[in-house]
Order: C-alpha cells, then structure tokens, then sequence
C-alpha cells in the first residue's frame, strides 16, 4: 500500500471517528496516531491527515466546545466548573474554553443559577417528606456533585426552599 491509499484511509478514519459524534483535537489526533500505527504509517502522514482534517473543518475546538457546553446544558444539566473540567480532560485548551465561555455569555445560554434552580426543584420533589435540615443537606451536596459554586449553590437552595432571597 502507498503513502497516497494510507493518507485517504488515515482522513477516511477521521471523518468516520468524527461522524459518530463530535471530538475535540487531541482525541482526533490520538486515534488518527493509533490508526496510522495499525497502517505502518509515518508521523508525515499523521501531519498531513490533521491538516487535511482542519481543511475540511472536522477538527475544530472552538466548535465543538460550543456544542459540548450546549449540549451539557440541554441533556445533563452541570455547572460551569464541571464542565470546563469535561472539557480539559478531553483535551481542550484553556483559552479554547475561556473564548467560548466569553462567546456564549451573549448567547441564550442559561446560567448557573437558573440551570441549578431548574434541576434542584426536580430534587426537591423527591426529598420534601425529609426533614427541613436533611432537604439542605441532600440539595447541596447534589449541585455540588453537579459543579456549582457554593454560592450559587446556597442561592438556589434558599428560592427552593422558600426564602426567595436573590
């Protein structure tokens, strides 16, 4: 097998990784090296197989960091921090992460308060029969399990609870 067949099966590979669902970067280049290793491929053709990739824009951070934050959003409600740590472990840069998070603040993107308030008043209904102090207890330790802040945490759980304190 040339170098040419081996190039077009290493992008080919990429595309397919990619059409499953959305990857960051440093995932792409981790199974593109692995495919090229199974092809007795060159680091060369490594190279070339991303750039081709970021051609054809089926490698791209930015990209998929948006529809990873709105998809954590939509699907699996988590606080900011949480998912900036998703993220980092994916592979995704800091000022990647910090220039999305900047674009979205314009955007309908809710914020933490109003994504814990909807997902802690789902809890809440399932925790009323316990007693006052039990309810508190079991609601901050979920938002923080889900990534809040303690203060946005603490807000929340006063409007749940009825102090409607903002």
């Amino acid at each position: 097998m040339d170098d040419d067949q081996k190039l077009r099966l290493l992008i080919g590979a990429g595309i397919m990784y990619v059409s499953i669902h959305p990857r960051s970067e440093e995932e792409i280049i981790a199974y593109i090296n692995k495919r090229s290793t199974k092809l007795h491929g060159s680091s060369e053709l490594v190279s070339k197989a991303l750039l081709r990739l970021k051609e054809l824009k089926y490698i791209d951070d930015v990209m998929y960091a948006k529809r990873f934050i709105e998809s954590r959003n939509r699907t699996r409600p988590k606080g900011k921090r949480l998912i900036q740590l998703e993220l980092r472990k994916k592979g995704v840069s800091q000022d990647v992460i910090d220039l999305v998070d900047a674009e979205l603040v314009g955007e309908d993107v809710p914020s933490d308060f109003d994504l814990g308030l909807a997902i802690a008043q789902k809890k809440y209904s399932l925790w009323q029969k316990l007693p006052h102090l039990e309810q508190k207890k079991k609601l901050f330790g979920f938002l923080q399990r889900r990534g809040f802040s303690s203060s946005v945490t603490l807000r929340v759980i006063d409007v749940v609870m009825g102090k409607r304190v903002q």
